[in-house]
C-alpha cells in the first residue's frame, strides 16, 4: 500500500470514528441540559485527529480501547472546552499500558486526559465566578518579584521581572478580574507541588508511616537525596516478592522533573478559585486530577509506569506510559493483595478476548512519513464518503 493509500484509509476511518463519537457526546450533552457547542466539536475532533497518531505509532487501533474510556476522554476535552491543537497547549493525551501481574498478560491499554499551561487560563475564564479576564505568568528563582501585601481593604498587587536566571519555577500567579471590577490574586507554591509527589507515592505503595516521614523534607529533597530517588515499595508475601520504585520516572528524571512541576504549579493554583460546573461538568473536571487524591489507585499500586522521556518532554500529546523499565520475573506471581475501594468507576474489560502483545515503540519520525502533509489528515463532517471493506475491518465492533 502506497503512502496515499495509507493516509486515505487513515482519514477515511477517522472521518466515521469522529461522526460516531460527536453523535454520543451530542446526546450526552443533551442529557445533562448543555449545549453542544461547534467550538466543542471541533475540540474533538483535533483530539481525535492528535490521538490517532498515537495509535498508529504504536501499533494500537481504537478498537483496542473500551468506548467508555475513550467518551470519557472525549467528554472532557469538548465540555472543559480544551483545544488540543492550541498553541501554547491546552491539554495533552496519554496511552497507558496496563499489565495483569497476576495473570501476567498485558490488559486492553487506557487513554488518559490532563489540562496543562493555557488550559487553566481557558478553565478559568470559561467557569470561574465571576472572571471577566486573567493574567497569568510564572515566577522563577532569581527573578524580581512582590507577591503583594494587604493594606487594610486596599490590595497591592504582584509584580513580577523575569530575569532568566533560572528555569526552576517556585511560584505561579493568577491575577483574576472579576465582574465586581475586583481583581482577586491565585498563587500557588513550589511547596504546594509535594502534595501532588507524596500523592505518588501513596498510589504507588508507600504506607502512611513513610508518607509522614517524606512530609518532614520539602519537595526538592525527596527529589534529589538519594535515599528517596532509590527507595523501593517491597511488594509480595513470603518468597513471592517484588519491588517498585517510590516515585514515578516523570517526577525523577532530570528531562521532565521541572516540567512536571511547572504544570502541577499550575494546576494547583486554579483548583482553588471557586467554579460554576454543572454536576456533569464537575465530576468530568475532578477527575483530571484524580492522581491527587490520598486514595491508593488499583493499577499504579502494583505497576510503576515508565515513561518515554523524550516525547514527554518534547511533544506532550504522544507520551506513553509504559511498563518496560519493571523487571517482572515471570516464575514469581504474587499473591493479590486486598483491593482498596475505587474512587472512580470502573472499566468493563472483555477477558475473554485475545490480548495484543505488547507493542513496538516507533520512532515517531518514522512514522510521520506515512502522511504526505498535516492537511490530508483535515476531516469534515460534511464530507460524504465511502467505506470499503477495509475501512470496515479498521473500524471498532461497536460500530459496525
Amino acid at each position: 500500500m502506497t503512502k496515499s493509500e495509507v493516509v486515505s484509509v487513515n482519514s477515511s476511518s477517522m472521518l466515521v470514528i469522529t461522526d460516531k463519537y460527536i453523535e454520543k457526546l451530542r446526546n450526552f450533552a443533551q442529557s445533562t441540559g448543555s449545549e453542544f457547542t461547534d467550538y466543542e466539536k471541533r475540540c474533538v475532533m483535533n483530539a481525535i485527529r492528535t490521538i490517532d497518531p498515537m495509535l498508529m505509532v504504536n501499533n494500537y487501533s481504537w478498537n483496542d480501547f473500551d468506548v467508555n474510556n475513550v467518551m470519557n476522554v472525549l467528554q472532557q476535552t469538548a465540555f472543559l472546552k480544551l483545544n488540543p491543537s492550541a498553541t501554547p497547549r491546552e491539554c495533552y493525551y496519554v496511552v497507558r499500558k496496563n499489565y495483569d501481574r497476576q495473570n501476567k498478560k498485558y490488559l486492553p491499554p487506557t487513554i488518559d486526559f490532563g489540562i496543562e499551561g493555557a488550559g487553566n487560563d481557558v478553565i478559568l475564564r470559561n467557569f470561574g465566578d465571576g472572571v471577566v479576564d486573567i493574567r497569568s505568568y510564572i515566577i522563577y528563582e532569581g527573578d524580581e518579584y512582590d507577591l503583594g501585601e494587604m493594606d487594610g481593604w486596599d490590595y497591592k498587587l504582584p509584580k513580577h521581572k523575569r530575569t532568566f536566571k533560572s528555569d526552576r519555577a517556585i511560584f505561579a500567579v493568577y491575577l483574576i478580574k472579576k465582574t465586581t471590577g475586583e481583581i482577586e490574586v491565585a498563587v500557588a507554591t513550589r511547596e504546594d507541588v509535594k502534595k501532588s509527589l507524596l500523592a505518588n507515592a501513596r498510589s504507588n505503595g508507600a504506607d502512611e508511616k513513610l508518607i509522614r516521614e517524606m512530609d518532614k523534607h520539602t519537595i526538592d529533597e525527596l527529589l534529589t537525596i538519594p535515599k528517596w530517588l532509590d527507595h523501593k515499595i517491597p511488594k509480595g508475601h513470603g518468597s513471592n516478592t517484588y519491588s517498585t520504585p517510590l516515585f514515578s520516572p516523570a517526577w525523577t528524571s532530570p528531562i521532565s522533573r521541572e516540567s512536571m512541576i511547572l504544570r502541577k504549579i499550575r494546576n494547583h493554583a486554579v483548583r482553588r478559585y471557586p467554579k460554576n460546573f454543572n454536576p456533569e461538568i464537575q465530576r468530568l473536571y475532578e477527575a483530571t486530577f484524580e492522581d491527587e487524591k490520598y486514595a491508593k489507585q488499583e493499577v499504579t499500586a502494583d505497576d510503576t509506569i515508565a515513561l518515554n522521556q523524550g516525547v514527554y518532554e518534547t511533544e506532550a500529546n504522544v507520551e506513553i506510559l509504559d511498563l518496560d523499565d519493571v523487571k517482572i520475573d515471570e516464575k514469581v506471581v504474587p499473591e493479590p493483595e486486598e483491593k482498596p475501594k475505587r474512587q472512580y468507576k470502573r472499566q468493563k474489560i472483555n477477558t475473554n478476548k485475545e490480548m495484543k502483545p505488547e507493542p513496538e515503540i516507533v520512532d515517531e519520525d518514522e512514522a510521520e512519513e506515512v502522511y504526505e502533509s498535516e492537511d490530508e489528515l483535515t476531516v469534515s463532517l460534511d464530507d460524504e464518503i465511502e467505506i470499503s471493506e477495509q475501512d470496515e475491518e479498521d473500524m471498532p465492533d461497536w460500530m459496525k
